[in-house]
């Protein structure tokens, strides 16, 4: 009897170290955050995404399927780099006041994590090296580089793919900020009055840059910038050589050229801005991607905002909206704006750009404040952001007509997604009765803004 015994328990102890044997398909990952935004800790990567919520005091805990690989991590706007593995246990702990500072991990997977917090804090203030002139400049990239590989020995992480893929994502780093120096640099000349050319042979890396590697592309976001960076340069060359050409559409040609369906899909993605109700080409950029896309949801999305465009243009009725909060008290109408031309801002707290218009946008204001026409500014920040927009629009001193667009602006065929609004800022101008003069206007910061202007009876 007590050999059956002993024979059950050595069975089960058997059972038990087979069971803990078996691969899982799956990652932990839990931790805690710090003055969260968002209540949510979101995770992006190749045909994944995840929101995890925060709970009241901020920790969070979840199981993730994934395949091996690199992710994104976000909480509210700010993001950073995840390379997971199944059978992780990963903690993450974060004050988001101090996100690369305080951004920590433990647990299993926890030594790549937190190389790759260490690799940004590596790249910190980068934007300063594009003013240095192009031998330190050079010698800066090439430094980071470095240093991205001795924190990688240092890390004492063994993953050998996941060495591959630091060393290979930091010399892609490297090749896209010596593709995009040049135009800084020539910037830097022109505002300097200064003449000066790059040293012979100085982009000489650039020129044997294989362009159409997909899992490079799905794989690393380096790779994925120098992509776009490259196949513009070609097409920015191709238009300097002969000034007949069409940036978008020489553009379209390039990355035809690319035999990889998903990056060719992914670039046709990101041109597909350019149709737009500025661009007279966007016909032709439309067809062209319609021929070359093999993603019938992508085109299905694309015709309709096509059919939308067709109908955004001069003398046409505006796309209408109502009841947006006023700065000032109370609701404004696009109706209400009617008498009078109509100069409209889409912008949003967080939106740079925007903000880097705002100068302009008060010139502009002032120098037309007697004519016929209200400057209207519509904040498209959600309702987490309502605060915001009132201290902003009092802190930066905004004047003319201060609008809050909030849900009303986000729904289905409101104001944004009538005028198939994919970026801010955007610039629209309507005539006396509510009319479209320009769907896509002159930027303030645009001379060209004063000149169309100075043609209207305002």
């Amino acid at each position: 009897m007590k050999k059956i015994v002993f024979l059950l328990a050595l069975l089960a102890v058997i059972s038990c170290q087979e069971e803990a044997k078996k691969p899982v398909d799956y990652a932990l990952f839990s931790g805690k955050v710090t003055n969260g935004r968002g209540g949510v800790v979101r995770i992006n990567g190749e045909n994944f995404t995840k929101e995890i919520p925060l709970a009241s005091d901020g920790t969070f805990s979840d199981t993730l399927r994934i395949a091996d690989g690199p992710y994104q991590m976000f909480i509210g706007r700010e993001y950073s780099n995840l390379y997971l593995k199944k059978g992780d246990q990963l903690s993450l702990s974060i004050d988001v006041t101090a996100f690369d500072e305080t951004l920590k991990y433990t647990g299993v997977g926890s030594e790549r994590n937190n190389h790759l917090v260490n690799s940004i804090l590596v790249y910190e203030n980068e934007e300063d090296n594009f003013a240095l002139d192009p031998i330190p400049f050079k010698a800066k990239i090439k430094e980071h580089k470095t240093k991205i590989d001795s924190l990688l020995v240092a890390s004492g992480v063994k993953d050998e793919t996941f060495i591959a893929f630091c060393k290979k994502n930091a010399h892609y780093k490297y090749l896209y900020d010596l593709d995009v120096y040049p135009y800084y640099y020539n910037q830097r000349l022109k505002n300097e009055s200064k003449e000066g050319s790059l040293p012979e042979g100085y982009l000489e890396e650039l020129k044997t840059i294989d362009l159409d590697i997909e899992e490079d592309y799905k794989q690393s976001s380096a790779y994925k910038r120098l992509v776009m960076s490259s196949i513009s340069d070609r097409a920015a060359n191709a238009v300097k050589k002969d000034s007949t050409k069409v940036m978008d559409l020489v553009f379209l040609d390039e990355v035809n050229k690319i035999k990889s369906q998903v990056i060719k899909e992914d670039l046709l993605r990101n041109l597909s801005i350019a149709i737009s109700p500025s661009n007279e080409y966007a016909k032709a950029v439309y067809e062209g991607i319609m021929k070359e896309s093999k993603d019938e949801e992508f085109k299905r999305e694309l015709t309709e905002k096509f059919d939308v465009l067709k109908k955004l243009v001069k003398g046409e009725p505006s796309p209408t909206f109502e009841d947006y909060e006023n700065y000032k008290g109370g609701t404004t109408s696009l109706k209400d704006l009617e008498g009078k031309y109509a100069y409209i801002d889409v912008w949003a707290t967080w939106c740079q750009p925007c903000l880097q218009e705002l100068p302009y946008l008060k010139e502009v204001e002032k120098e037309y404040r007697a004519k016929n026409i209200h400057f209207v500014s519509i904040s498209v920040d959600n309702e987490r952001a309502h605060e915001a927009w009132k201290k902003m629009v009092a802190a930066k001193e905004m004047t003319g007509v201060q609008l809050y667009g909030g849900k009303n602006y986000r729904k289905e065929g409101g104001f944004g997604s009538s005028y198939v609004i994919d970026g801010i800022p955007r610039f629209i101008l309507l005539d006396k009765k509510g009319n479209i003069v320009s769907a896509d206007a002159p930027r303030p910061s645009d001379p060209r803004l004063k000149d169309l202007l100075n043609s209207l009876d305002i």
